[in-house]
């Protein structure tokens, strides 16, 4: 997360990353790689591809980030 620059929504392209905050302790503990079309895959179990607008997403949302 502290490695590259935050971004905003309308900015995501292939590759950026999707920063989540599953644990509800203010800090990243779960990131997606972004696919496009409001998609990302994440290591799920198993590894799968999930819509960033699902209800479990959006109220886990920390950030969105690009690595320089």
């Amino acid at each position: 997360y502290d490695a590259g620059d935050s971004i905003a929504r309308e900015d995501l392209q292939k590759g950026d990353l999707v920063f989540f905050d599953t644990r509800g302790r203010g800090k990243v503990s779960h990131v997606g790689i972004y696919i496009g079309n409001g998609q990302m895959i994440h290591a799920g179990k198993p590894v799968q591809y999930a819509s960033i607008d699902t209800r479990y997403w959006t109220e886990h949302f920390y950030s969105f980030g690009r690595i320089n």
